[in-house]
């Protein structure tokens, strides 16, 4: 099965490191497809980050704009989580894609 969901944030909206998975289901691998241009909003910016004992090291991608692609690691396996830094201005859209890889 495939999945996708519509992300739109204005100022104040973030989104905490985190990884998604339902049930037994994981998403090894996702995507977040940009919809807006780097222009239209402020903050914002995605990131990767690890968990090294007690500290979460965040690793920030450029500013994203309209129709860039970022594929990342997110299986339950490994130690990387993802999101989002808060949105200082305007709105941000993108469509978070996922890939089902169910575990018996």
């Amino acid at each position: 099965k495939k999945k996708y969901i519509y992300l739109r944030y204005t100022e104040g909206g973030e989104n905490w490191a985190h990884r998604d998975g339902n049930n037994d289901t994981i998403f090894p691998y996702q995507a977040v497809l940009m919809l807006s241009d780097a222009k239209e909003y402020g903050g914002g910016e995605f990131y990767v980050a690890t968990k090294e004992e007690s500290l979460i090291v965040r690793t920030s991608c450029p500013k994203l704009n309209a129709g860039d692609l970022v594929i990342f690691q997110a299986g339950k396996d490994g130690n990387y989580y993802h999101g989002m830094k808060t949105v200082t201005s305007g709105e941000r859209k993108a469509i978070g894609l996922f890939q089902e890889v169910a575990f018996k």
